[in-house]
């Protein structure tokens, strides 16, 4: 089917909206050719003004060249917050000087916003929340040997004085079936694993993070991939009285969030060059 994406180039205040078949995988390796390459890209595709709604939209690049900002996400790399700022970082110092650059945590959403293009059509019927109440907690934790397409979720329980983390090991939707367990998750994930070590939480290969604060009726998660903003309004239907928001700084946040040290492991600059060599994000 192709990995579909939106390429928008901004200027003069006048946005022209590309589309391309198969760049939602490649706007990292876009990116990193420069604004002359991908300007050049853009105008080699077809223009059509038309924004792709947020399940056929797998990834896309917004260039606002009158304000110096990129908005883009992506359908397969980056996975983690810290794969994604280190990537930001590299391209602001090394090839976007002066340029601001964010990551599209809502995907289409976020560029109709952006260029004040909102509509009904982006909100598609396939991205509706969907919040499974599992009976099995055995779904949450894959054996280690089922675990080549796994996905890695944090979750931090604050209740009182007591911070407890837990790591999950499953099919990336872990956070939104603890969230589906409602207020009694505390019980749920203090029966069924084992509280992991900070200084063992590797932030390259954590995806989807939550927090739940149960003394200030507080949640806080954090969606690696495009998400928008419905599966708030249904956290809150699961949690009546509690307040919900979206947070983008990834494993750093559950921990400044609890004022403690931040002993997990960072993303190193050898393993993020390893990355970028592995999946040759730097060609196109």
């Amino acid at each position: 089917m192709g990995h579909r994406a939106n390429l928008i180039l901004v200027e003069n205040k006048t946005p022209k909206i590309y589309s391309d078949h198969w760049d939602g995988q490649k706007t990292p390796n876009l990116l990193a050719q420069g604004l002359v390459y991908c300007e050049n890209h853009f105008k080699g595709l077809k223009e059509d003004g038309y924004l792709m709604d947020n399940v056929w939209a797998e990834g896309g690049i917004l260039i606002d060249k009158d304000k110096q900002n990129v908005l883009f996400f992506n359908v397969e790399f980056l996975e983690s917050v810290a794969l994604q700022n280190a990537f930001i970082n590299y391209l602001e110092q090394n090839i976007w000087i002066n340029w601001t650059i964010k990551w599209a945590f809502r995907g289409n959403v976020d560029f109709a916003e952006y260029l004040n293009l909102m509509d009904d059509h982006i909100l598609a019927d396939g991205s509706k929340p969907n919040f499974h109440n599992l009976k099995d907690s055995s779904i949450l934790k894959l054996r280690e040997e089922d675990s080549t397409f796994a996905a890695l979720s944090l979750i931090t329980i604050v209740e009182k004085d007591l911070v407890k983390d837990f790591v999950l090991l499953g099919d990336s939707t872990e956070v939104n079936y603890c969230l589906a367990r409602g207020i009694a998750l505390k019980d749920y994930l203090s029966q069924a694993f084992e509280t992991v070590a900070p200084e063992k939480i590797k932030e390259s290969e954590i995806e989807d993070i939550l927090l739940v604060d149960y003394h200030n009726k507080a949640i806080f998660v954090c969606w690696v991939y495009d998400t928008d903003d419905r599966h708030l309004s249904a956290i809150k239907d699961i949690w009546p009285g509690w307040d919900c928001k979206r947070q983008t700084k990834g494993v750093s946040f559950n921990f400044e969030y609890t004022q403690r040290e931040k002993s997990y492991l960072k993303i190193t600059a050898q393993e993020f060059k390893e990355y970028l060599n592995k999946w040759k994000l730097l060609a196109y």
